[in-house]
């Protein structure tokens, strides 16, 4: 069985990472959690060599803890307000990037003009 679709470890990572909104970060958190586990199973099927491959699920598993705490930990770390504040920052970045952009192609004139000027002789 592959370990991402053990279905322990799947609503172990579905309950820990369930109070970050943002997509993005919620898939982060999950696949660096994921990382964790896999490490740690592969760590006890190295140091146990009679452990099965299940069992080191498991027992990875029942290592890392109470999912709950893990969840109220990095609901701190994600809060909504920090992902929507750097969404909002990009899409300004990428609007004042448009106009600069707008506004020397399509404004031609002076503008363009400065701008070359400032590239050739400095600013």
């Amino acid at each position: 069985m592959d370990v991402r679709q053990d279905p322990n470890w799947s609503a172990w990572l579905d309950e820990a990472t369930g109070k970050i909104a943002l997509g993005l970060e919620r898939r982060e958190a999950r696949d660096e959690l994921l990382d964790h586990l896999e490490d740690r199973a592969l760590d006890l099927l190295r140091c146990r060599p009679g452990l099965t491959g299940e069992e080191a699920r498991r027992l990875a598993l029942d290592q890392m803890g109470p999912a709950a705490p893990v969840r109220e930990q990095l609901a701190k770390l994600y809060t909504p307000l920090g992902g929507y504040l750097w969404l909002g920052s990009l899409l300004l970045a990428l609007l004042a990037a448009g106009f600069f952009a707008m506004g020397l192609f399509l404004g031609g004139g002076l503008l363009w003009q400065l701008f070359w000027d400032g590239l050739l002789y400095g600013w």
